[in-house]
């Protein structure tokens, strides 16, 4: 019985009872006592009725199931996550820029706000080979090509599947196994499609897409000003592709190995909740390249949310507390990146970190560090690394990284 029920089976007694029972304390009262027992003594029997109810029929806290690699369990009965250090680098180790103002990229981020816990993934396309995710029914990916397309208005002319490792998958309702693959390529009358199995597409154009004159802008002579305006334009005219609500600019710009500013035109959902806007900035966007004329070159869509599953919201720490543990060792980086001084700290992030390779998603604190060279007094131009430290509070993980082991 809830509390509200309790209440109201202590409402019903009758209100003689009450008022004879405020007499009974009076001196003044003249009751016999036989007679004060009989009433009284029903009074006690309902309360003690109303008390056995209650805690009879009161509902069970529900217990959280234990997922984790280990089954330990925590303080909030979570299970325990293990941290992926098994996967190899990304492309973009280290990046330069002259400023930290161009390590700003439009993050919903930022240490005034209060986040207490924020959801931790399941990867269900993870794998362990370089290249492929897992496999799915050739139909599901023929259906993502095709939902694409549609969108597109453009015309599906023929489709190929990469079929990777594993030849198919058993379906248990009539006996038979379909065909599987982890990435299929179509070719359309615009341009090509390609769509893997963990939902990261890319469309290329045949031909550029004319862009309005207003928001056409090379490239190489982009400012970040400009760089924003093209983005919000991109993502208004194709944010449906992604079912965005409403779409954000995410816009950065790096240095190249060149000394040539690239600007990376990119965005996501912009849904209002603070903690669904940090995963979306991570977990579910759009990235655009335009040609050397400013017209649209090619599309790319990151859906990683379509490919997981949650496992529970976990408690996380604080930025200042990750810088501690930053400073402790306990972090990972990509590339052959030593830890400099963390005075040099110029920019910081929440983030999930996501890829094929990677068996849980969950948030990390992201420091971009300057690097101790002398290339910005040839150049102008400061290269940093990015080192990430676990979000999530430590009791929770498994194998806290430790950069020094």
């Amino acid at each position: 019985m809830k509390s509200d029920k309790f209440l109201s089976a202590i409402g019903n007694i009758d209100d003689d009872f009450i008022e004879e029972a405020a007499e009974f304390k009076s001196p003044q009262a003249k009751r016999p006592i036989r007679k004060l027992w009989v009433r009284y003594g029903s009074l006690a029997a309902c309360l003690l009725i109303a008390v056995f109810t209650c805690v009879h029929f009161w509902p069970a806290e529900e217990s959280k199931p234990i997922s984790g690699d280990n089954g330990q369990k925590t303080v909030l009965n979570l299970p325990k996550l293990t941290i992926d250090t098994n996967h190899p680098p990304k492309e973009n180790v280290t990046k330069k820029a002259a400023g930290e103002s161009l390590l700003d990229d439009g993050s919903p981020w930022s240490e005034t706000l209060d986040v207490k816990e924020m959801p931790v993934y399941k990867n269900t396309m993870f794998t362990a080979a370089e290249g492929e995710s897992a496999p799915i029914d050739e139909k599901e990916l023929k259906d993502q090509v095709e939902m694409i397309a549609a969108s597109l208005d453009a015309e599906v002319q023929d489709i190929n599947y990469d079929k990777g490792q594993e030849s198919g998958i058993d379906n248990a309702e009539d006996g038979t196994t379909a065909a599987t693959a982890y990435k299929a390529t179509a070719t359309t009358d615009i341009g090509e499609i390609s769509v893997t199995s963990d939902h990261h597409t890319v469309i290329n154009f045949f031909q550029s897409v004319e862009v309005p004159e207003e928001y056409r802008y090379p490239p190489a002579e982009m400012n970040k000003v400009e760089a924003e305006s093209v983005s919000e334009y991109l993502l208004e005219a194709y944010g449906s592709l992604l079912s965005f609500k409403n779409p954000k600019q995410s816009t950065s710009a790096v240095y190249d190995e060149t000394g040539n500013l690239k600007w990376i035109i990119k965005g996501y959902d912009d849904v209002g909740d603070s903690k669904d806007e940090i995963i979306n900035y991570s977990m579910k966007k759009m990235i655009f390249e335009t040609d050397e004329t400013g017209n649209l070159k090619s599309i790319t869509l990151n859906d990683s949310l379509s490919s997981s599953r949650k496992i529970d919201s976990y408690p996380i720490i604080s930025a200042s507390a990750a810088k501690k543990l930053l400073k402790k060792g306990n972090y990972i980086t990509f590339g052959d990146n030593p830890l400099p001084a963390i005075e040099q700290i110029e920019n910081v992030n929440l983030v999930y970190l996501t890829g094929r390779t990677f068996e849980t998603f969950l948030p990390y604190y992201s420091f971009d560090i300057r690097s101790q060279d002398t290339e910005s007094e040839t150049s102008g131009l400061a290269q940093y690394a990015t080192y990430y430290v676990p979000a999530v509070k430590g009791e929770y993980i498994s194998n806290m990284p430790n950069a020094a082991e």
